[in-house]
């Protein structure tokens, strides 16, 4: 179900921990709007997507703790 998890366009990819610099470039130019397009990019592995995904639910939460304080 991660797969249909939408990826914030506020997301910087050039700031994600672990990925390489080829997937941070692809990532960066490409914008892909959910995990199963960013699956489905060239060079993607398993290991990068779970990266991503991690990046990206730690994103959500920071954006919602970000609202309850506001």
């Amino acid at each position: 179900h991660e797969e249909s998890r939408l990826i914030p366009e506020t997301v910087d990819f050039a700031g994600v921990p672990g990925l390489s610099n080829e997937l941070k470039q692809k990532m960066q130019a490409r914008r892909p709007r959910s995990i199963a397009d960013a699956q489905r990019m060239e060079g993607m592995t398993p290991a990068a997507l779970a990266i991503i995904v991690a990046h990206v639910r730690h994103a959500e939460s920071a954006q919602r703790l970000q609202k309850d304080v506001a």
